[in-house]
């Protein structure tokens, strides 16, 4: 890169040129989403977007929780279901009884 590369801009014209840069990168990432800037409801679009992602994120959440919540539930029967089996096979049978 030469001296012949180089553009000397003033500061405000810098910023101008960045703040356009900027705006037309923002536009551009929108349309390549989908989102028209051009139609008068893509803010409303873009906020129903951001709430379906929020709504699936808090179900993917709420999911994962039961899921953890079920494996206990389970644990916890197959635990006391052992537990009572090995009663039951400890128990000393009662001499004369019929069970």
């Amino acid at each position: 890169m030469g001296s012949d590369d180089l553009i000397a801009l003033p500061r405000d014209d810098y910023d101008d040129v960045l703040a356009q840069a900027a705006y037309k990168g923002a536009m551009r990432a929108l349309e390549e989403i989908g989102y028209d800037p051009k139609n008068e409801n893509w803010v409303e679009d873009l906020r129903d977007g951001i709430s379906l992602v929020r709504s699936l994120k808090d179900a993917r959440s709420s999911a994962k929780k039961t899921i953890w919540q079920t494996f206990v539930r389970v644990l916890t029967i197959v635990i006391i279901g052992l537990a009572l089996a090995w009663w039951g096979i400890k128990i000393p049978k009662i001499p004369g009884g019929s069970l």
